[in-house]
């Protein structure tokens, strides 16, 4: 899956992005390199995401793989992420990484459209 990060500083929001095949080592790398970002002090509470699956058009990725996702994920609980997954597969693994995070306390939603992530990122917590 070839993905990119940007960094929008004015807005502290990370938008991740992800395109052609999901695989778990895939996200097991995007996962690292947000940790080494929150580890360096770019990162902390106060940043959003927007996580990006618009793109992708196949999915390599197992439920076993997504609880590793919320086991891994570096993000302080109280920051809001949002995932865009418009594909009903891709949707239906973002949602349960959402149900998985949710139950840990985290500020997780899944939205199938990007104007309605935007709008709930913008949102006051």
């Amino acid at each position: 899956m070839p993905a990119d990060i940007e960094l929008d500083y004015e807005n502290r929001l990370v938008r991740s992005r992800a395109w052609g095949v999901l695989t778990a080592n895939d996200l097991l790398g995007h996962v690292e390199q947000m940790r080494q970002m929150f580890d360096a002090g770019t990162l902390d509470a106060g940043w959003t995401q927007l996580a990006d699956f618009r793109e992708v058009n196949g999915v390599e990725v197992s439920t076993d793989s997504i609880k590793q996702f919320v086991r891994l994920n570096p993000w302080p609980a109280q920051a809001r992420r949002a995932l865009v997954a418009p594909q009903d597969l891709v949707f239906g693994l973002a949602r349960m990484y959402e149900l998985s995070s949710g139950q840990k306390g985290e500020n997780v939603s899944i939205f199938r459209s990007l104007d309605e992530a935007l709008a709930w990122l913008r949102k006051e917590s």
